[in-house]
């Protein structure tokens, strides 16, 4: 047991998304469980964290998926959003999870029974800032017990963690290599509120001004700094004014 738990610690130590998404598997595969679907939730208004999405799952789960529009009957994803507990698909089924399902979102456990893909687990991640996502292990009978769904639980927790670090990350440079081509450019949001802070604003004030909470102030004027290269939020308007970006 303790080199399982080991397994999945060293997930917090993968380099890139391949190392980290590949470990993940393995680990997954041992409890019997081959495939996943991983990704974030749309947030609150106030939040806007790295957006990803990652999957294992077979090209015709993928097509029927979409063809039938899944997403607006999966019961995963409504049992995601309503609470924070880890169930297994039998509870989903059975109604012990989100609550009855509709015959829709029954359709959809069949579908996925039908293919090999209808026992597992569903886990809802929660972090700070309203953060929501949502990872999802599929495989043949039978559905994991308590201590199987602990597991795959404390595995979706570290695997989301460092997904979202790194995807962070790549986004991130990816600003930076295009600002380096073609310069810096702000978005109309960045500039409003780098405007405020020019004229002397607190980040407190400037969501007065705009409408908008300090904490999406904060998250623009770091988006900003970072396009920027710079350091602080006062060399960041004086950069954008030497630029005329304002």
């Amino acid at each position: 047991m303790t080199e399982r738990f080991a397994s999945i610690a060293a997930i917090s130590q993968e380099s890139t998304i391949h190392g980290v998404l590949d470990r993940a598997q393995r680990h997954a595969v041992r409890l019997g469980y081959p495939c996943y679907t991983l990704g974030t939730l749309p947030q609150g208004p106030d939040y806007l964290p790295p957006d990803f999405t990652f999957h294992n799952m077979p090209d015709i789960w993928v097509r029927t998926y979409i063809e039938r529009d899944y997403a607006r009957t999966d019961p995963t994803l409504r049992h995601a959003t309503t609470s924070a507990r880890p169930v297994t698909f039998g509870q989903l089924l059975r109604g012990q999870a989100c609550g009855p399902l509709s015959d829709d979102e029954q359709g959809m456990l069949a579908f996925a029974r039908s293919i090999g893909r209808g026992h597992g687990a569903v886990v809802p991640l929660f972090g700070l800032q309203g953060y929501r996502a949502i990872c999802c292990f599929y495989g043949p009978s039978p559905d994991p017990d308590a201590p199987k769904l602990a597991e795959l639980s404390l595995l979706a927790i570290t695997t989301q963690q460092r997904l979202s670090e790194l995807h962070g990350a790549k986004q991130a440079r990816a600003a930076r290599r295009k600002a380096a081509v073609t310069g810096p450019t702000l978005s109309d949001r960045e500039r409003d509120v780098m405007t405020a802070a020019r004229d002397g604003l607190t980040n407190a004030e400037i969501g007065v001004r705009l409408g908008i909470s300090t904490r999406t102030v904060r998250f623009h004027i770091d988006n900003a700094r970072l396009k920027l290269s710079a350091s602080n939020r006062t060399t960041a308007v004086v950069t954008a004014v030497n630029l005329h970006l304002l």
